[in-house]
């Protein structure tokens, strides 16, 4: 059984990242109803160029219409898909590439909610989900053939919930990495609202009526907490219709929490390993099977623990939830925010990347068009390296974080991250050996084959990662960032 009403409007949603620039801008003309030949007028674009990009639009999100592409549109658009996209682009820093063609979508399309309440796609006859608080740990480990200079990451969570429209939760991402921060997300009975102490910014997106939607705005590729299910065979039966080439059992008894849990084991043979080669090339064969357990209580129907082991490049993931209160009537100003002085009111936020690839040299690593101000720009590159992709995260029609990545054909990786904050250099970067770059006081730590620089300036966090790369060349790359003009 399905849960999602929606299903190729989920699936799209995990390959809209694979559309480039021009590519949205046609899929919007698409949902506004124009013509392919209005499309190419609008972007100035030949006739047969729009519809050759209407059909990689249609090929890239797996739909089968213009009509289908519309409603995708739009539905993505909706208040509490716009929330949930915000809470995966910030949230990154700890779920990152497991959640994005990692741990759980390596599973054959193991795509539903993490913390998914009932509601909009729940089944019908699921009963109400009671009162409950609970507290969680999130770790997510690197694969043990990782590539990227990925660190392990930890975050705590604690989740209030009262009904489907009046919940908080709070993220407290402890990571060494650009993107910790605290995250606060509050249903209040009309509103939802997201807070990120990071840029101490906030948005606030109306609950849909009747509620539903607003309960799985957290969305993790993988599970914790209530699940849409009655019981235990129907959350099996649940997991079996997300694993499409692998097995779902379960496979026995356990106790967390003083609580008896059953044990349901998922087993992937899908997922492909991809080999970049200097001349854009890609070689492609079956990636390695990954494991995933989940701890499920069935007389709360709520998933204790999920643990997805780290094999080949694909990262590890464990969420186990360690205080569980079920019952009882919550403080009604646990659901209220009021947002911080000098917060910000935001609006959309959006994560656009691309896994270009293509030979770079020194002095013509750039992008283009070049990032605003204060983002830095790539000056001198080290020989050898190939863009192994670039990203950015937008809000309010601005970038406010950007990736890009290099690797070599000895599998040697260097990544470049900056992303605007409000409160400095997280804590969890202010570690190793006090450097300067460019005049700022930075840190370096040496950690085995990897090496990363930290520091900030203009409002602006910088984080170079190395791995298997020469020190001396880290530097050299680090002193010859230089602001863009």
């Amino acid at each position: 059984m399905s849960v999602r009403t929606t299903p190729d409007f989920e699936s799209a949603s995990l390959h809209e990242s694979e559309l480039n620039a021009r590519q949205r801008d046609v899929l919007k003309l698409i949902a506004a109803g124009k013509t392919n030949a209005e499309i190419g007028e609008s972007l100035g674009m030949t006739l047969d160029g729009a519809k050759w990009n209407v059909s990689e639009v249609l090929t890239k999100l797996g739909l089968a219409s213009r009509e289908e592409a519309a409603g995708y549109w739009h539905w993505r658009r909706s208040p509490s898909r716009r929330l949930q996209r915000s809470m995966r682009a910030l949230f990154a820093a700890t779920i990152g590439r497991a959640a994005l063609g990692g741990a759980a979508l390596a599973a054959g399309g193991v795509v539903a909610a993490g913390l998914l309440l009932q509601g909009g796609d729940a089944p019908d006859k699921v009963e109400p989900v009671p009162p409950f608080y609970l507290e969680a740990k999130i770790s997510v480990r690197p694969g043990p053939d990782d590539r990227t200079g990925e660190q392990a990451s930890t975050s705590r969570i604690k989740w209030f919930y009262q009904d489907e429209r009046h919940f908080r939760q709070t993220i407290n991402n402890e990571s060494p990495s650009l993107n910790s921060t605290s995250l606060i997300m509050v249903a209040d009975g009309q509103d939802g609202w997201f807070y990120d102490t990071a840029t101490n910014s906030y948005s606030r997106t109306p609950l849909p009526p009747g509620g539903g939607a607003a309960a799985s705005l957290l969305s993790l590729s993988a599970w914790m907490g209530p699940v849409p299910a009655t019981d235990l065979d129907s959350f099996v039966a649940l997991l079996k219709s997300y694993v499409k080439d692998g097995t779902v059992e379960v496979v026995g008894s356990d106790q967390m929490l003083g609580r008896p849990v059953r044990l349901i084991e998922m087993k992937s043979a899908s997922g492909e390993s991809v080999t970049l080669s200097t001349n854009g090339s890609e070689t492609r064969s079956a990636g390695p099977v990954q494991t995933m357990r989940l701890w499920f209580d069935p007389a709360t129907r709520m998933v204790l623990r999920y643990l997805a082991e780290p094999v080949g490049e694909r990262q590890g993931i464990d969420l186990t939830v360690t205080r569980l209160e079920v019952g009882g009537q919550m403080i009604g100003k646990v659901f209220l925010f009021v947002p911080p002085p000098g917060a910000i009111e935001r609006s959309d936020t959006t994560t656009h990347s691309s896994s270009g690839s293509g030979s770079s040299s020194m002095g013509s690593a750039g992008r283009t068009p070049p990032l605003p101000k204060p983002f830095v720009a790539v000056t001198l590159l080290p020989e050898g390296l190939f863009s192994a992709g670039q990203g950015n995260t937008e809000d309010n029609g601005g970038i406010v974080a950007a990736e890009d990545r290099w690797r070599s054909d000895s599998g040697a990786t260097l990544t470049l991250q900056q992303r605007l904050r409000a409160d400095g250099l997280p804590p969890g970067l202010q570690v190793g050996d006090r450097i300067q770059v460019s005049g700022h006081e930075a840190f370096r730590l040496v950690n085995g084959d990897k090496t990363t620089i930290a520091w900030y300036y203009d409002g602006l966090a910088v984080l170079i990662t190395g791995n298997r790369m020469p020190e001396a060349e880290l530097l050299r790359f680090a002193e010859g960032l230089k602001p863009s003009e």
